[in-house]
């Protein structure tokens, strides 16, 4: 069994989403701002409008997003098939999301949130990952297997 860098960051990344979307929802729902540090200002923009959906702050349907890909990353390391497209596509959407919410700090709210970079972060670099993830599965020696 071949494990990867790749496959096994996607194994990791999801743990530090997790964790940063975890801890901001739990601060949220405990009618607590989360420890933030200047320049940043996380309780504006943590407390704005354009922070929640449908009553429900970002950082928990983050938290969900992050659990999904989490379960698939598993899969994928125990390399149970049919799930590296589904991670491909999760990263992407992901990374869209990322590049939204960057649009709201910066444009919209104008607050940054040092929690929501974090977060932005993780993302991106599930997405570069997948690209790799995508050329390990297109590869012909990993068809021929």
């Amino acid at each position: 069994m071949k494990k990867t860098i790749v496959s096994l960051l996607f194994v990791i990344l999801p743990f530090l989403g997790l964790f940063d979307a975890g801890y901001v929802t739990y601060e949220i729902f405990a009618d607590r701002v989360p420890v933030c540090m200047p320049p940043f200002q996380c309780a504006a923009f943590l407390e704005n409008s354009w922070a929640y959906i449908a009553g429900l702050p970002l950082s928990a349907y983050g938290f969900v997003f992050y659990t999904i890909v989490l379960v698939l990353a598993i899969m994928n390391f125990l390399e149970i098939k049919n799930v590296k497209k589904a991670l491909r596509g999760l990263a992407t959407f992901g990374f869209l999301f990322a590049l939204y919410v960057v649009f709201l700090m910066a444009f919209v709210v104008k607050y940054w949130c040092l929690w929501c970079l974090v977060s932005v972060i993780t993302l991106t670099i599930l997405f570069i990952n997948s690209r790799f993830l995508t050329i390990e599965v297109e590869s012909p020696a990993e068809e021929e297997k």
